[in-house]
């Protein structure tokens, strides 16, 4: 079985199916904003980095589990006696190395739980991509609804002004109102372009993540939400289950079978087997055979100070992993409260259609003499402001959530 293939079933086990496609098939068709999200955790350049390196930690377990090979030493000696007889000797050693202390199982602890975090590693950029690439769809959105609000503002003021250009002569009022209006609009182009430049740079993003150009309209991305979940409460032990908690675990995991390796260490390797040996003196000729033994004889060092090192490895390790999860649970509880707070903010502000129902009806009484031009450039300006205000607290309530799921495990399985 393949290590990829293994990689799926686990990750399937986790819940997260969408694991489970590989990069050609997450790419195929991208009709949605939710196909473009499983295009660009399986496609991100730094989706294949992190892929890369699971792929090549995978080879420990089996480099760990190699066994040590065989010996083979030889000793050949000729000469002759004061009696000018020849003589030959010839020793031949076969010695197999044998571990002891528990070396080869540590090692494979080691490499387990090395692989382990590589796994871990690969999900949290996947976590991070998905996230990043969710909010430049929201960004690009809202850009879209920003930008055009400036544009319809930039049209109105200029019909406005050419109603005034069309006049023989203009009032000091109407000239006054012309001047403003004409500063009015560059005050919007000037804020217009670094939304452009903006959404180039989302633009840009999403392409490097989904490995080609996406010619899109505004209405493929993501839709302002209208139902929020619903959070609960609960920041017990099982609601924290972040890939960041079970990464500080498993590095605890990686410290404690190095402190076994270190232990290990302070027993010799044991190297045995069989010795055949001739010797030839004249016409005389004898042959041996035996057993060789060797190993090293623990006198100056029992690798105190490598157990040492490994034992602090631990403490740092665990107190890590205890850390991480006091961590995780202030993160939930913040971002919990931040969350809910927006959320009730956002059902509370006036809805996008009764903004445009009041914006028109301004226009309208403007046109029929009723209210003067001052109105039309407050309620552009109110307009455009109310709306990136809106965008910064959509924005903020979808990191928020992301954060909590994220926490909570289930960010890449639930999606937002």
């Amino acid at each position: 079985m393949s290590a990829r293939l293994l990689l799926s079933l686990w990750l399937g086990m986790l819940g997260i199916p969408v694991f489970a496609q590989t990069q050609t098939q997450a790419c195929q068709s991208l009709s949605s904003y939710k196909d473009v999200l499983r295009c660009s955790i399986q496609n991100h350049p730094s989706t294949q980095r992190s892929r890369l390196v699971l792929d090549q930690n995978q080879n420990l377990t089996g480099v760990a589990e190699q066994i040590p090979n065989p010996q083979i030493s030889t000793q050949i000696l000729s000469g002759k006696t004061n009696s000018d007889e020849r003589v030959d000797y010839t020793q031949v050693n076969l010695a197999q190395p044998f571990e002891l202390g528990g070396k080869r199982g540590s090692r494979i602890k080691k490499a387990k739980a090395l692989v382990e975090v590589s796994e871990i590693d690969l999900q949290l950029t996947q976590e991070e991509i998905y996230l990043r690439t969710y909010l430049s769809m929201i960004r690009l959105r809202q850009i879209s609804e920003e930008i055009e609000i400036y544009d319809d503002a930039l049209s109105t003021f200029e019909k406005i002004q050419k109603q005034y250009r069309s006049r023989p002569r203009m009032t000091p009022e109407q000239r006054a109102t012309y001047s403003v209006l004409d500063i009015a609009a560059s005050d919007y182009r000037v804020r217009r372009q670094p939304l452009v430049r903006e959404a180039r740079v989302h633009e840009r993003y999403l392409e490097i993540a989904v490995g080609r150009k996406l010619d899109v309209r505004r209405d493929f991305y993501p839709a302002r939400r209208k139902d929020w979940p619903k959070i609960s409460d609960g920041t017990e032990e099982a609601n924290l289950k972040s890939a960041a908690i079970r990464k500080s675990q498993a590095e605890v995991a990686v410290a404690l079978a190095e402190l076994e390796s270190a232990k290990s260490l302070a027993w010799p390797d044991l190297q045995i087997g069989p010795t055949f040996e001739t010797q030839s003196q004249g016409s005389q000729r004898y042959q041996q055979l035996g057993v060789n033994i060797s190993f090293a004889i623990p006198i100056f060092n029992l690798n105190g100070a490598g157990k040492s090192y490994a034992n602090a490895g631990v403490s740092v390790a665990e107190a890590t992993a205890t850390a991480t999860v006091r961590e995780e649970r202030n993160e939930l509880n913040l971002n919990r409260q931040t969350y809910e707070e927006i959320v009730q903010l956002l059902k509370s502000t006036i809805s996008a259609s009764d903004l445009q129902r009041k914006h028109r009806e301004v226009e309208s009484s403007f046109a029929n003499g009723i209210v003067p031009s001052s109105l039309i450039i407050e309620i552009h300006r109110q307009l455009a402001d109310y709306t990136r205000s809106i965008n910064e607290q959509e924005t903020s309530a979808i990191e928020a959530l992301a954060k909590i799921y994220s926490v909570q495990g289930r960010l890449l399985s639930e999606g937002l």
